[in-house]
């Protein structure tokens, strides 16, 4: 009996012990009782002599609620001209937010601190010393390829063109333009070739400027390397169309909480201004319409910002305006892991409601909605542990064409193609099926079929008569043929009886069985 009380306690502990483990892994490192929405300024680059607001969002869990106010230090080369502290006010979906106005007195990596309660997150931003698009006027006489421009780099192909500023900090901003009638119209910017968040003693939340480039007529390869993670950039010109591929690697064991790629389109041209926006089986915007509004769905229900990525018919994000579209397309089976599951998360603002900027938002993620992210958040409530080495990729292509919003849909069909499905039988051996029903199943002899729809008797529906007819036509095996041919033959005289001529073309006798 004492043996069999001991296996019972021994069982209850190893059970104890592995809830435990379950539980340890989905903490959220470094604080478990809340986590932070990336962190976001009010204008999508910032450059010196800027004022702009610096905002921090921090998401309850159902169990704990985060202290009532947060404060601010700045690094040098910004001046805080809001007080230290403020209070954590709602914000978007079921988070809370403190605002900072920040002055960016010089240019270079900057950083900010937010203390909140014990904790500590910092965030580390570019301030360039200048955005300039005077390039736009040099770009439509370049040939199609990679030309080294003013300092910076420049690739090309058909009507789209991307301009990698070059200045002390590195490469970046990244300008998109659409090229038509020999100008270049800028149609939208990515602040930085990345974003990460992750943390391993500590919170941080880093855009990513590359330090080098390496590149040949094709490609341009963008390089940096930090402490705590090295982060490669790949951008080629493949189909026609400019590809990114991105990839983190972890130089120490970490928590990762985001990796993106962000596109601002408008920013610095047509701003929220559009003809059209698409988030295909989620949103299509015209004129002054926003995202996630609650003309098509009640609230709470309404926010759709960062959806489950199932929910997006055709993986794309775009926006249209001054006879040009620009957007993000990605590849529905990527995987930024090598597991099935580990899928791209999209997510769509427009215009930039959640960030309060004159432009529109289309992002990137990982860690993925569901399996790591609450639908409409972009931070992970369970942090993805990467081992020292260990690396996570984003891929995607990133586009400017003629037309409006759907030219983008004839792009990602263009660039990825159609799926092709995995049917369960052949169309020969689905017809070979189907006639089971009509031989047997729910044929009655003398009277006809049986209806699929009620439970009335059977009679010669002349639907069914013009299906096995048409069947017989085109059915290889000859036995089945001529199995069809012969009740071709004896039901449609019951047909005719039954309804007259006319029937045979009357939607009455056109149900099917």
């Amino acid at each position: 009996m004492q043996d069999k009380n001991k296996k019972i306690i021994y069982v209850i502990l190893i059970f104890v012990f592995l809830i435990g483990a379950v539980a340890v892994s989905f903490v959220n490192l470094p604080n478990a009782n809340y986590f932070a929405l990336d962190p976001y300024l009010s204008l999508p680059a910032a450059v010196t002599g800027d004022e702009f607001n610096v905002s921090f969002n921090v998401f309850p869990t159902p169990t704990y609620s985060p202290p009532s106010t947060v404060s601010i230090s700045v690094g040098p080369g910004l001046k805080l001209i809001s007080g230290v502290t403020e209070a954590l006010e709602p914000g978007p979906a079921r988070s809370k937010k403190a605002t900072w106005e920040v002055e960016a007195n010089s240019s270079g990596m900057r950083a900010v601190d937010f203390k909140l309660g014990s904790q500590t997150y910092r965030y580390d931003f570019p301030v360039y010393p200048q955005l300039s698009l005077t390039v736009a006027k040099a770009l439509p006489k370049l040939g199609d390829g990679v030309t080294p421009l003013n300092g910076g780099l420049a690739l090309k192909t058909g009507s789209e063109a991307v301009y990698f500023e070059k200045s002390s900090l590195g490469y970046g901003p990244a300008i998109v333009f659409f090229i038509n009638n020999g100008s270049a119209l800028p149609m939208g910017i990515l602040p930085a070739l990345g974003s990460a968040c992750y943390s391993s003693n500590s919170w941080d939340y880093a855009e990513l400027v590359p330090q080098f480039a390496s590149w040949n007529n094709r490609s341009i390869n963008f390089g940096f390397n930090g402490s705590a993670v090295t982060f490669r950039s790949y951008w080629e010109i493949e189909n026609g169309t400019v590809f990114v591929r991105n990839r983190l690697t972890a130089s120490k064991p970490l928590g990762l909480n985001q990796f993106s790629f962000s596109l601002y389109a408008g920013a610095f041209s047509f701003g929220q201004s559009k003809e059209q926006a698409l988030f295909p089986g989620l949103e299509w915007l015209v004129g002054n319409e926003s995202s996630s509004s609650t003309v098509d769905v009640a609230p709470p229900y309404n926010p759709r910002d960062a959806p489950d990525p199932d929910e997006v018919t055709v993986p794309l994000m775009a926006v249209s305006e001054e006879g040009g579209v620009v957007g993000l397309l990605w590849g529905p089976s990527f995987s930024w892991n090598g597991l099935p599951s580990a899928v791209l998360s999209p997510e769509f603002s427009v215009p930039n409601w959640l960030q309060g900027q004159d432009d529109d938002l289309f992002e990137l993620f990982i860690p993925n909605v569901p399996q790591y992210v609450q639908p409409n958040e972009d931070q992970a409530f369970s942090s993805y542990t990467m081992a020292s080495g260990s690396s996570v990729s984003i891929e995607c292509a990133v586009y400017a064409g003629p037309g409006n919003a759907l030219g983008a849909v004839n792009e990602w069909v263009r660039v990825f193609g159609l799926p092709k499905p995995d049917l369960p039988m052949t169309p020969a051996q689905d017809i070979n099926y189907s006639m089971k029903a009509y031989l047997s199943s729910l044929w009655v002899k003398g009277q006809g079929w049986l209806p699929w729809n009620t439970f009335s008797k059977a009679y010669p529906n002349s639907g069914a008569v013009g299906t096995i007819y048409l069947a017989s036509l085109i059915e290889r095996n000859l036995t089945l043929r001529a199995q069809l041919l012969s009740l071709f033959n004896e039901t449609l005289p019951m047909a005719v009886e039954y309804g007259g001529p006319g029937y045979l073309i009357s939607p009455d006798g056109n149900e099917g069985p």
